[in-house]
């Protein structure tokens, strides 16, 4: 059960398939609905693989945060 006290965890390589397929010209709503994934989570990948190359957090914070 997914929510604010179990979090869902996606392995790196399942984060990466999800941005590429976006990347690639699949709707995001496509994607969401056959993955079970929320709008923010999507867009928090694809903005943090642009940015870094990477999805985790912890790579994509400013500093000081």
């Amino acid at each position: 059960m997914a929510g604010p006290k179990h979090p869902r965890h996606y392995e790196e390589s399942f984060k990466r398939q999800i941005v590429q397929l976006y990347e690639s010209g699949e709707p995001s709503r496509e994607i969401r609905a056959e993955y079970d994934i929320a709008h923010s989570t999507l867009h928090r990948w694809v903005q943090g693989i642009r940015d870094s190359g990477s999805t985790r957090a912890t790579d994509n914070r400013t500093p000081g945060r």
